[in-house]
């Protein structure tokens, strides 16, 4: 039986799809109320519609992760519904793609921007909810920071940024009873679609046989269950770490 998270509370960025529907859903499924973030509200309002069909609890929540100000009205948007915030999960991110010779200046800090600096701004402003709850931060890293493939430096060095900021997260607000995880998952998201496009890929043929488990993920089975997993007391004891969800793709190759 699944460890209840009734009581909690979430906030998911990039939750309208891909890695963040996914865990939103997860969330939802084992009785936490998840506040679902994005940029565009209409998936975000689907992503809570999908949560409530299933008799859970879900409000949508339009913010940029780019803009502070989002960042603060949303978090306390959370607290003013639930009065606590115990989960905090980031994983919107921007994919910027390019050999290092073209790569723009611009492309480079909107990588910046939406990843490890909007994840340092969220966690900043959750700091005295997560105190409060003794909570737990998830920031969606990527195994593509560790293999390192030709044209991805920008998503690869914010990624890797994203870890670094998680496991001194872990250190610095461990005496506080928060802990902070880092996830590397590998899954069928529209973010996947859109990297099989720009480099001419298919799952079926280039990438699927590279994975040992031989699929890919599922954002909400495979990926968002683990989330829903490290928020219990089962998992009380892991921070500071990074967890490879995906079926062995980045190591075991």
């Amino acid at each position: 039986m699944p460890a209840t998270l009734a009581g909690r509370a979430a906030l998911i960025t990039g939750g309208g799809s891909g890695i963040g529907r996914g865990t939103a859903l997860a969330l939802a499924d084992r009785g936490a109320a998840v506040a679902v973030l994005g940029r565009t509200i209409e998936q975000c309002e689907q992503t809570v519609h999908d949560i409530e069909k299933r008799g859970g609890t879900a409000i949508a929540l339009g913010a940029d992760m780019t803009e502070p100000d989002d960042i603060e009205r949303a978090t306390a948007a959370v607290s003013d519904a639930w009065g606590r915030i115990d989960i905090v999960v980031h994983s919107a991110q921007s994919f910027n793609y390019g050999p290092i010779r073209k790569l723009s200046t611009e492309d480079l800090d909107q990588s910046w921007r939406t990843g490890p600096l909007a994840a340092f701004q969220l966690m900043k402003a959750a700091l005295p909810a997560l105190r409060e709850s003794r909570g737990l931060i998830v920031n969606i890293a990527s195994g593509v920071g560790i293999t390192a493939p030709a044209a991805m430096s920008a998503y690869a060095m914010a990624k890797e940024a994203m870890r670094a900021l998680t496991r001194v997260a872990a250190v610095e607000w461990g005496p506080y009873g928060i802990r902070a995880v880092a996830l590397c998952p590998f899954a069928a998201t529209p973010g996947l679609d859109n990297f099989e496009d720009t480099f001419g890929l298919r799952s079926e043929r280039d990438l699927i046989p590279q994975i040992p488990l031989r699929r890919l993920g599922d954002p909400e089975q495979d990926v968002g269950r683990v989330v829903a997993f490290l928020a219990s007391e089962d998992a009380g004891y892991i921070t500071g770490t990074t967890l490879m969800v995906d079926g062995g793709y980045s190591y075991l190759r």
